[in-house]
């Protein structure tokens, strides 16, 4: 129902002036978020850095006794805790 092609032009317009607007507001968000993900990625790997790099030092620190009534070597009872862990 256009009663003249003036107003209809002009709705188009505002119409996709809106959408323009909306479009922008849209790549506005994606953006931040985009952004929110990358930080976060950064923290999770800076932590897991953090993680390896005391694990590291815990186990340089770690000395392995052999029980007393244990006949193996070190190596051996170093792999079977190792293997033990792992089932944890």
């Amino acid at each position: 129902m256009v009663q003249n092609g003036g107003d209809f032009d002009l709705d188009i317009d505002m119409a996709t002036n809106e959408l323009d607007q909306r479009d922008k507001a849209a790549q506005a968000r994606i953006k931040e978020l985009e952004n929110r993900e990358k930080y976060s990625q950064k923290l999770v790997n800076e932590a897991y850095t953090k993680i390896e790099a005391l694990e590291g030092a815990k186990a340089k620190r770690i000395k392995i006794e052999l029980p007393s009534k244990y006949g193996g070597t070190k190596e051996d009872l170093a792999g079977f805790l190792t293997n033990l862990r792992s089932y944890f």
